[in-house]
């Protein structure tokens, strides 16, 4: 919510790789721009993100994974978020 205006281009990817039973790491990254005007955009600064995070699979019968996340970004931000679910669709 850091970066807003009437616009917005972003690209976002996350890898989900199994390492242990129901243990999981996760790394994602993305970038994208706020704007007002497609005049602007090329002046607009471009941000990024990446991290990683940690999941554990509580219901294998529901798919429903846990876990913790770790993210930084360009301009030496960082987060990190506790995590229920997935914001992707299967």
């Amino acid at each position: 919510m850091k970066y807003q205006s009437d616009n917005t281009m972003l690209v976002e990817t996350e890898w989900k790789f199994k390492i242990y039973k129901r243990w999981s790491l996760d790394f994602f990254g993305g970038t994208g721009k706020a704007f007002k005007s497609f005049d602007e955009f090329g002046p607009a600064t471009w941000v990024y993100n990446y991290g990683l995070g940690f999941r554990y699979k509580l219901a294998r019968l529901f798919d429903v994974d846990a876990g913790i996340d770790f993210a930084w970004s360009n301009n030496k931000d960082f987060a990190f978020s506790i995590v229920f679910g997935s914001a992707w669709n299967r």
